[in-house]
């Protein structure tokens, strides 16, 4: 049994703006912790966190210098890696 949604299956397609994904990694929840792929959705949160270089250091996600910077990272990991 396969968890991976092969490219031609559409029902897992995700599209906005000009970021489409046609698969996903899947949502790991327990009681306390839910993992989760990107979303855009994801901005704001991303970039006031990892605006503070001290938190950099555990994430490996590069200093935002702007909401747009963050998009951008975002958009970059979702084509390069769902």
């Amino acid at each position: 049994m396969s968890n991976v949604t092969k490219a031609t299956d559409t029902s897992n397609v995700t599209t906005k703006g000009s970021t489409t994904v046609a698969w996903r990694p899947e949502t790991l929840e327990t009681d306390r912790l839910k993992l989760r792929p990107l979303k855009l959705d994801d901005v704001m949160d991303i970039y006031e966190y990892c605006k503070n270089p001290d938190n950099g250091v555990f994430t490996g996600f590069p200093v935002p210098k702007s909401p747009k910077d963050t998009l951008e990272f975002i958009e970059r990991t979702i084509n390069e890696r769902y």
